[in-house]
């Protein structure tokens, strides 16, 4: 499956901007029997993207109401992004919620940021000797990607260790791919301190 195949099939979506009238057109809502509107299909793979406040405000996307998340279908769980200053530029830390493994991109421009982050996504996995159609499965799980905040103080805390490490990292010449990747060797105490390159990986691997 080809990545750019997949990420210009991504839509970001929240449910404020959700139209009843256009669900066919979407194609990732349908009715119940009955005229219940605005409910997920169970064939539908869906991830939630959860965003700290300034980087909601970036995409300028309103989070979902309580009440209504949808259990990601990924191994990896839903992901969690934060917007980061630097002097080369504005970038986007992403956080897997159940290995903790980053990817990182640059913030612009804004409106491919979700197609991006897939992208980059598969391109880390690679790296990470994950095979190509475990991979490929992964990404195609995102299909549908869904806006909302963040508010795990687990993760937030590892955005920040994250983040601290980022600038030992981040080399003249060198790729946000690759301080990912430096990032992603760190033990991380959330997560038994293992490191993200070997807990990723490994839940890919197992069985669902």
């Amino acid at each position: 499956m080809h990545l750019m195949l997949i990420a210009q099939a991504l839509r970001i979506r929240s449910a404020f901007d959700w139209d009843p009238a256009s669900a066919r057109q979407i194609g990732s809502f349908q009715s119940k029997p009955g005229g219940e509107e605005g409910v997920l299909d169970s064939r539908t793979t869906v991830l939630t993207l959860r965003c700290t406040k300034r980087l909601l405000v970036r995409l300028g996307a309103a989070p979902r109401p309580q009440g209504e998340a949808s259990a990601p279908t990924t191994r990896l769980g839903d992901w969690h992004a934060n917007l980061l200053y630097r002097p080369g530029g504005q970038l986007v830390l992403f956080v897997s919620d159940r290995s903790l493994l980053p990817v990182l991109i640059a913030a612009k421009p804004a409106e491919t940021i979700v197609p991006r982050f897939v992208e980059a996504l598969g391109a880390i996995l690679r790296r990470l000797d994950v095979p190509a159609d475990v991979v490929s499965a992964e990404l195609a799980n995102m299909a549908e990607v869904r806006i909302d905040r963040t508010s795990s103080r687990r993760i937030l805390g590892s955005m920040t260790d994250f983040a601290w490490l980022l600038d030992s990292y981040l080399t003249p010449g060198g790729s946000l791919e690759d301080a990912a990747l430096r990032l992603a060797e760190a033990p991380c105490g959330p997560i038994g301190m293992q490191s993200p390159d070997d807990v990723a990986p490994r839940l890919l691997s197992s069985a669902e």
